[in-house]
């Protein structure tokens, strides 16, 4: 391995946003280890050919597979120099004292655990290395509430505070 190639990690990667960070990643020629629930299309990963390109689908909610995909990238590429926290959803409608406990924690869980999961399993290896770059996506409307929306914001407010905290 060039000890100047960088390793990103990217979760989410089968999204939108996802592809199109890995697309400019490889640009760069970088190495990719793209995490997603689903796999990624075998066209997108002939796009990013000839990148070296390391791809796990995993549930990023479950602490043990986040790490065992840590643990994955690290025997082929050595080290994590970058950490895209891509993950998240959305959903809105209800009040706050009738969104249901299901729509809370799938909020949380897709925003918040993904998060923390990678954190954890990536940052001591970070620390290990004498540093790296972590990019957290929250939304906007994490700095304010609104109208039927509580859910989403309380979790993508923990995104930032935690990301605030992070880089404290």
């Amino acid at each position: 391995m060039n000890s100047s190639t960088r390793t990103v990690v990217i979760t989410g990667a089968a999204g939108s946003l996802g592809q199109a960070t890995a697309h400019r990643f490889a640009q760069e020629g970088s190495q990719l280890v793209l995490l997603d629930r689903a796999p990624l299309s075998q066209s997108m990963m002939a796009s990013l050919a000839p990148v070296q390109c390391l791809t796990i689908a995993l549930d990023l909610c479950d602490a043990a597979q986040v790490a065992n995909a840590v643990a994955q990238a690290l025997a082929r590429f050595g080290r994590i120099d970058v950490l895209c926290n891509l993950t998240g959803g959305f959903a809105m409608g209800d009040a706050v004292h009738v969104t249901s406990d299901s729509t809370w924690d799938f909020l949380h869980d897709i925003n918040v655990a993904t998060l923390r999961n990678t954190a954890r399993a990536v940052v001591p290896q970070m620390l290990r290395q004498g540093g790296g770059k972590i990019v957290n996506i929250g939304a906007y409307s994490a700095q304010r509430g609104l109208a039927g929306m509580g859910a989403y914001v309380a979790a993508k407010s923990e995104v930032l505070r935690i990301t605030e905290d992070m880089a404290a």
